[in-house]
């Protein structure tokens, strides 16, 4: 047998590429912030020198699709964050996916609390309203639950709902031009170990953008971004993407799921690779629209709420999807869920809030609304 020694060099050394990484993976996600996108008191769009008359016209240019402006989540680093969490994660690691057993509970539901920061402008631009935020989260719970007798019925109950913590508002014209996301996180996020934190903003002109567990898991930085129009309900009014599910796909972000288009050409489909799913088919392009095509051969998953097609287009997670969800949220999310034992009679994709028809989903305590003036 040989015995290595290692030096306080060789550990001074290790140290300072671990730190390296670390710093390369977290600007690789924090670049969403850095694309000069503002919204005028007129309604007009801003970015990277073009200019729309408003956001209807700039979700519909062809700039919004090219640049991939529907969603700004980058893959993390493979190999980062695996060596700095201690918990077992091998199951749904960044580059690697083992389907298990016991990521499909037969008899319990994860319940996850979350908090909701709405940031908006002197002018009131970005102002949510309760009404609009509830029916957001009525909606996770009816997409992620497949629940009988709503618009997400015929996908994979995850097993996975959420509960309405608290509501934040805070006035800063900055924050809401998303600038500053090292200033504005650290003050109002809610322990990011406990809580999902949500930020409506400009959101730097994307739909929304999300950090993913293997590298980001009780960070401060840790949580979702969401352009302040594609929050609420079904059918809000928000161009194509009017059925709340902008947070249904960057949820699957923040719960370890990848783009189902991943890789894009290379047309893989295993466990390894594309997005890690084998029961999603290969994609080899992102998706607008709704229209069926077959980039890999097979047909493209234009269904499932992590491709990029309209809203009313998307209605699935996959079963492979569902038990990566709960893998990750187990594995990297530990202290983010509380576990709630189905009740006699409750049918599959019934939540915890009383299943199919719901009045929506009550709170951990009474919904505390600060309202925060920081000019």
């Amino acid at each position: 047998m040989l015995f290595y020694q290692t030096t306080v060099g060789d550990l001074m050394y290790r140290k300072l590429l671990i730190v390296i990484a670390l710093a390369l993976a977290f600007a690789s996600f924090a670049s969403a912030g850095d694309v000069n996108f503002r919204i005028g008191a007129n309604g007009s769009v801003e970015i990277q020198g073009l200019r729309f008359l408003d956001m209807d016209n700039y979700l519909r240019s062809d700039f919004f699709r090219e640049q991939g402006m529907r969603c700004g989540a980058k893959s993390p680093l493979p190999g980062v964050a695996e060596s700095s969490i201690a918990k077992s994660v091998a199951d749904c690691t960044a580059t690697v996916t083992s389907i298990q057993a016991e990521y499909w509970p037969l008899s319990v539901t994860y319940v996850m609390p979350l908090w909701f920061h709405v940031i908006y402008r002197s002018d009131g631009a970005g102002y949510v309203s309760d009404e609009r935020i509830n029916a957001q989260i009525q909606v996770l719970n009816e997409d992620y639950g497949a629940m009988t007798g709503t618009m997400g019925a015929d996908g994979y109950n995850t097993r996975i709902q959420f509960e309405l913590a608290g509501i934040t508002r805070t006035q800063n014209d900055a924050w809401f031009d998303d600038d500053d996301q090292d200033a504005y996180k650290p003050a109002l996020n809610q322990d990011p170990s406990r809580f999902i934190n949500v930020y409506s903003t400009s959101a730097s002109g994307y739909l929304g953008y999300a950090y993913f567990p293997q590298d980001s898991a009780g960070q401060w930085w840790d949580g979702i971004v969401l352009l302040h129009a594609a929050v609420g309900g079904r059918y809000n009014g928000f161009s194509f993407y009017d059925q709340g599910r902008t947070l249904v796909h960057e949820m699957g972000h923040y719960l370890g799921l990848y783009h189902t288009f991943e890789g894009y050409s290379t047309c893989i489909n295993s466990y390894t690779g594309g997005d890690l799913i084998v029961d999603t088919p290969a994609e080899g392009e992102d998706h607008y629209g709704c229209t069926q095509t077959y980039t890999c051969s097979s047909p493209d998953p234009i269904h499932n709420y992590m491709d990029y097609t309209d809203d009313i287009c998307m209605y699935q997670f996959s079963a492979e999807q569902a038990n990566r969800t709960v893998c990750s949220l187990v594995n990297y999310r530990s202290a983010t869920y509380r576990v709630v034992a189905d009740e006699p009679g409750d049918e599959p994709g019934d939540g915890p809030s009383g299943g199919e028809g719901g009045e929506g989903t009550p709170a951990l305590g009474a919904i505390l609304t600060h309202l925060l003036q920081s000019e």
